[in-house]
């Protein structure tokens, strides 16, 4: 299994339940991705390419964790919460930020001998490593912002 991140959406009450009931936390996740399939508003996948992204985000200095922003629900760090404030920083944050900005600290060769996951000629497959990140970019802040247009906390699931 690879190192797989995405986030879903949950109210303020989910999210407190999630906390204190980290077995729930994964029921819900699960039931909120199979909502997802039907409902893009409701999941924000990022796959893989959620490494690279903080990459461009650390390069271009956007305040924004992807792995270590959050609340850990479960001992092993799978799930993470961010409740309706964080939600909102985030989007906030995301609704600023100009692709073509990001776009221009990707520099596949220094991902590759940083070893970005996940890695191994990743970045510079067959030139799309770009085109990639920008999917989840735009993922990312479609989620956030739907979100926080919905008054919507977040779980984050790290699958690794």
């Amino acid at each position: 299994m690879g190192q797989d991140i995405q986030f879903v959406r949950v109210t303020a009450a989910e999210l407190e339940r999630a906390e204190q009931e980290p077995d729930w936390a994964d029921e819900l996740v699960v039931e909120r991705s199979e909502e997802g399939e039907e409902d893009d508003d409701l999941v924000g996948f990022l796959g893989r390419d959620w490494a690279g992204l903080q990459y461009l985000f650390d390069a271009a200095e956007v305040p924004v964790m992807i792995l270590d922003g959050g609340c850990t629900i479960d001992e092993q760090g799978i799930y993470t919460g961010w409740d309706v404030e964080s939600v909102e920083h985030v989007a906030g944050v995301l609704r600023k930020v100009v692709w073509e900005d990001l776009a221009g600290h990707y520099e596949p060769d220094q991902m590759l001998e940083e070893d970005v996951y996940p890695g191994h000629g990743y970045w510079d497959r067959d030139g799309n490593g770009l085109g990639y990140l920008e999917g989840a970019f735009v993922t990312l802040r479609h989620f956030f912002t739907t979100a926080a247009a919905g008054g919507s906390a977040a779980i984050r699931e790290f699958n690794f």
